[in-house]
Protein backbone atom coordinates (compact mmCIF):
# COMPACT_ATOMS: atom_id res chain seq x y z
CA UNK A 1 0.00 0.00 0.00
CA UNK A 2 1.18 3.19 -0.97
CA UNK A 3 0.92 6.17 2.43
CA UNK A 4 0.60 9.90 1.58
CA UNK A 5 3.48 11.79 2.09
CA UNK A 6 0.81 14.90 2.87
CA UNK A 7 2.08 16.87 -0.03
CA UNK A 8 0.50 19.50 -1.69
CA UNK A 9 0.20 19.94 -4.94
CA UNK A 10 2.79 21.43 -7.00
CA UNK A 11 0.74 24.58 -8.15
CA UNK A 12 0.61 25.22 -3.94
CA UNK A 13 4.54 24.70 -3.80
CA UNK A 14 4.79 27.08 -6.35
CA UNK A 15 3.05 29.45 -4.25
CA UNK A 16 4.77 29.02 -0.99
CA UNK A 17 8.32 29.81 -0.14
CA UNK A 18 10.38 27.31 2.20
CA UNK A 19 9.71 27.20 5.86
CA UNK A 20 12.55 25.88 8.19
CA UNK A 21 12.36 25.09 11.90
CA UNK A 22 14.54 27.16 14.00
CA UNK A 23 16.23 24.02 15.69
CA UNK A 24 18.66 23.05 13.39
CA UNK A 25 19.06 19.27 13.94
CA UNK A 26 16.52 18.46 16.81
CA UNK A 27 13.41 17.57 16.48
CA UNK A 28 10.40 20.02 16.43
CA UNK A 29 7.91 21.13 19.08
CA UNK A 30 4.63 18.36 19.64
CA UNK A 31 2.33 20.81 18.58
CA UNK A 32 4.52 21.89 15.42
CA UNK A 33 4.18 18.23 14.64
CA UNK A 34 0.62 17.44 15.00
CA UNK A 35 -0.16 20.18 12.99
CA UNK A 36 1.99 18.94 10.74
CA UNK A 37 0.16 15.71 10.56
CA UNK A 38 -3.38 17.09 9.53
CA UNK A 39 -4.66 16.19 6.15
CA UNK A 40 -8.76 16.73 6.48
CA UNK A 41 -10.42 13.83 7.68
CA UNK A 42 -7.76 10.89 7.67
CA UNK A 43 -5.92 9.17 10.00
CA UNK A 44 -2.54 11.87 11.04
CA UNK A 45 0.24 9.28 9.83
CA UNK A 46 2.75 8.43 7.63
CA UNK A 47 3.02 12.05 7.09
CA UNK A 48 6.52 13.30 5.83
CA UNK A 49 8.18 16.33 8.13
CA UNK A 50 6.79 19.57 6.14
CA UNK A 51 9.07 21.88 8.32
CA UNK A 52 9.96 22.19 4.83
CA UNK A 53 7.77 23.74 2.30
CA UNK A 54 9.22 24.18 -1.21
CA UNK A 55 8.59 26.14 -4.44
CA UNK A 56 10.80 25.95 -7.75
CA UNK A 57 14.24 24.69 -7.04
CA UNK A 58 15.22 26.04 -10.27
CA UNK A 59 16.45 29.47 -11.59
CA UNK A 60 19.02 31.55 -13.13
CA UNK A 61 22.30 32.56 -11.54
CA UNK A 62 21.49 35.93 -9.21
CA UNK A 63 23.79 38.78 -9.05
CA UNK A 64 26.17 38.40 -6.31
CA UNK A 65 24.52 40.24 -3.36
CA UNK A 66 26.08 41.35 0.32
CA UNK A 67 25.01 37.99 1.78
CA UNK A 68 26.25 35.67 -1.04
CA UNK A 69 29.64 37.18 0.25
CA UNK A 70 29.17 36.92 3.58
CA UNK A 71 27.91 32.92 2.61
CA UNK A 72 31.15 33.01 0.46
CA UNK A 73 33.25 34.01 3.15
CA UNK A 74 31.53 32.05 5.91
CA UNK A 75 31.49 28.64 6.77
CA UNK A 76 28.90 25.89 5.92
CA UNK A 77 26.37 27.35 8.50
CA UNK A 78 26.77 30.91 6.76
CA UNK A 79 25.42 29.20 3.69
CA UNK A 80 23.26 27.69 5.03
CA UNK A 81 21.26 30.76 6.70
CA UNK A 82 21.61 32.25 2.93
CA UNK A 83 20.18 29.43 1.25
CA UNK A 84 16.98 29.71 3.68
CA UNK A 85 17.23 33.81 3.03
CA UNK A 86 16.92 32.87 -0.68
CA UNK A 87 14.17 30.11 -0.45
CA UNK A 88 12.49 31.99 2.32
CA UNK A 89 12.58 35.65 0.43
CA UNK A 90 14.28 36.71 3.78
CA UNK A 91 15.83 40.20 3.57
CA UNK A 92 16.77 39.06 -0.12
CA UNK A 93 14.34 38.80 -3.09
CA UNK A 94 13.17 35.05 -3.05
CA UNK A 95 15.73 33.03 -5.37
CA UNK A 96 15.07 28.90 -5.37
CA UNK A 97 17.95 28.85 -7.75
CA UNK A 98 20.37 30.69 -5.38
CA UNK A 99 18.39 28.53 -2.28
CA UNK A 100 19.47 25.45 -3.89
CA UNK A 101 22.85 26.12 -4.81
CA UNK A 102 23.67 27.09 -1.23
CA UNK A 103 22.21 24.18 -0.17
CA UNK A 104 24.30 22.10 -2.37
CA UNK A 105 27.57 23.84 -0.76
CA UNK A 106 26.92 23.52 3.00
CA UNK A 107 25.36 19.93 2.36
CA UNK A 108 29.01 19.07 0.29
CA UNK A 109 30.62 20.09 2.87
CA UNK A 110 28.54 17.93 5.45
CA UNK A 111 26.31 20.23 7.39
CA UNK A 112 23.29 17.82 7.92
CA UNK A 113 20.79 20.97 7.80
CA UNK A 114 21.49 21.82 4.75
CA UNK A 115 21.57 17.84 3.89
CA UNK A 116 17.95 17.69 5.37
CA UNK A 117 17.01 20.99 2.66
CA UNK A 118 18.33 19.58 0.04
CA UNK A 119 16.65 16.23 0.52
CA UNK A 120 13.31 18.09 0.64
CA UNK A 121 14.06 20.39 -2.18
CA UNK A 122 14.59 17.33 -4.13
CA UNK A 123 11.53 15.62 -2.45
CA UNK A 124 9.03 18.29 -3.57
CA UNK A 125 10.79 20.40 -6.07
CA UNK A 126 9.91 21.27 -9.70
CA UNK A 127 11.60 18.06 -10.76
CA UNK A 128 11.59 15.87 -7.92
CA UNK A 129 14.26 13.17 -7.67
CA UNK A 130 12.99 10.91 -5.00
CA UNK A 131 16.23 8.70 -5.26
CA UNK A 132 18.23 11.79 -4.65
CA UNK A 133 15.91 13.17 -2.12
CA UNK A 134 16.44 9.79 0.09
CA UNK A 135 20.21 9.63 -0.47
CA UNK A 136 20.75 13.56 1.18
CA UNK A 137 17.74 12.07 4.05
CA UNK A 138 20.09 9.54 4.39
CA UNK A 139 23.27 11.71 5.01
CA UNK A 140 21.43 13.78 7.38
CA UNK A 141 19.78 11.22 9.53
CA UNK A 142 23.32 9.52 9.40
CA UNK A 143 24.12 13.00 11.81
CA UNK A 144 21.41 12.48 14.03
CA UNK A 145 18.89 15.64 12.02
CA UNK A 146 15.74 13.96 13.34
CA UNK A 147 13.42 15.16 10.36
CA UNK A 148 15.26 13.48 8.01
CA UNK A 149 15.27 10.01 9.68
CA UNK A 150 11.42 10.48 9.82
CA UNK A 151 11.64 11.27 6.34
CA UNK A 152 14.19 8.56 5.45
CA UNK A 153 11.87 6.14 7.10
CA UNK A 154 8.64 7.64 4.76
CA UNK A 155 10.99 6.95 1.99
CA UNK A 156 11.28 3.13 3.16
CA UNK A 157 7.64 2.88 3.97
CA UNK A 158 6.18 4.02 0.64
CA UNK A 159 9.70 2.70 -1.41
CA UNK A 160 10.24 6.21 -2.54
CA UNK A 161 13.93 6.50 -4.11
CA UNK A 162 14.62 3.45 -2.06
CA UNK A 163 13.77 -0.30 -2.35
CA UNK A 164 10.51 -0.61 0.11
CA UNK A 165 11.89 -2.03 3.56
CA UNK A 166 9.37 -2.19 6.36
CA UNK A 167 11.90 -3.08 8.55
CA UNK A 168 14.39 0.01 7.89
CA UNK A 169 11.24 1.90 7.48
CA UNK A 170 10.40 1.07 11.17
CA UNK A 171 14.21 1.22 12.36
CA UNK A 172 14.55 5.00 11.29
CA UNK A 173 10.91 5.71 12.78
CA UNK A 174 12.54 4.19 16.24
CA UNK A 175 15.72 6.00 16.21
CA UNK A 176 14.40 9.00 15.47
CA UNK A 177 11.60 8.57 18.22
CA UNK A 178 14.03 8.20 20.49
CA UNK A 179 15.01 11.07 20.05
CA UNK A 180 12.02 13.32 21.05
CA UNK A 181 10.44 13.04 17.37
CA UNK A 182 6.52 12.36 18.21
CA UNK A 183 5.32 11.36 14.44
CA UNK A 184 7.79 8.75 14.45
CA UNK A 185 6.88 7.50 17.71
CA UNK A 186 3.35 7.93 16.49
CA UNK A 187 3.94 5.69 13.47
CA UNK A 188 6.05 3.25 15.20
CA UNK A 189 2.83 2.89 17.37
CA UNK A 190 0.04 2.59 14.25
CA UNK A 191 2.09 -0.35 12.41
CA UNK A 192 2.55 -2.36 15.43
CA UNK A 193 -1.21 -1.37 15.92
CA UNK A 194 -2.39 -2.81 12.64
CA UNK A 195 -0.10 -5.49 12.05
CA UNK A 196 1.59 -3.61 8.46
CA UNK A 197 5.00 -4.77 7.89
CA UNK A 198 5.16 -6.38 10.89
CA UNK A 199 3.45 -8.71 13.43
CA UNK A 200 1.06 -7.27 14.80
CA UNK A 201 1.73 -6.32 18.58
CA UNK A 202 -0.86 -4.58 20.62
CA UNK A 203 1.58 -4.11 23.47
CA UNK A 204 4.60 -2.83 21.66
CA UNK A 205 1.71 -0.57 20.06
CA UNK A 206 0.52 0.81 23.53
CA UNK A 207 4.18 1.56 24.47
CA UNK A 208 5.10 3.70 21.75
CA UNK A 209 1.53 5.35 21.72
CA UNK A 210 2.38 6.45 25.35
CA UNK A 211 5.61 7.31 24.10
CA UNK A 212 4.15 9.81 21.42
CA UNK A 213 1.87 10.98 24.07
CA UNK A 214 4.77 12.19 26.48
CA UNK A 215 6.36 13.61 23.34
CA UNK A 216 2.74 15.81 23.36
CA UNK A 217 0.87 14.05 20.73
CA UNK A 218 -3.08 14.56 21.99
CA UNK A 219 -3.88 11.95 19.86
CA UNK A 220 -1.56 9.30 20.35
CA UNK A 221 -3.01 9.99 24.07
CA UNK A 222 -6.84 9.40 22.66
CA UNK A 223 -5.28 6.04 20.44
CA UNK A 224 -3.59 4.30 24.21
CA UNK A 225 -6.71 4.69 26.23
CA UNK A 226 -8.57 2.94 23.95
CA UNK A 227 -6.03 0.56 23.21
CA UNK A 228 -5.35 0.15 26.75
CA UNK A 229 -8.97 -0.52 27.74
CA UNK A 230 -9.24 -3.28 25.27
CA UNK A 231 -6.23 -4.92 26.25
CA UNK A 232 -7.47 -4.79 30.37
CA UNK A 233 -10.86 -6.56 28.73
CA UNK A 234 -9.11 -9.08 27.47
CA UNK A 235 -7.46 -9.83 29.87
CA UNK A 236 -10.37 -9.68 32.35
CA UNK A 237 -11.96 -12.39 30.23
Amino acid sequence: MQFSAGLAGMAALLAVLLVVSNARNGPAPASQAIAARKPAATPRIYEQSSHVVVIDATGAAPAPSDLDTRAERGDAHAKVEAALAYLRGDGVEADAGAGMRWARTAAAQGDATAQFVLGSLYAKGMAPDQARAAQWYAAAAAQGNVKAMHNLAIAYLNGQGVEKNIAAAIDWFTRAAQNGYADSAMNVAVLYDRGEGVARNPRDALRWYDHAAALGDSEAAHRAAILRAQLSRVAGR
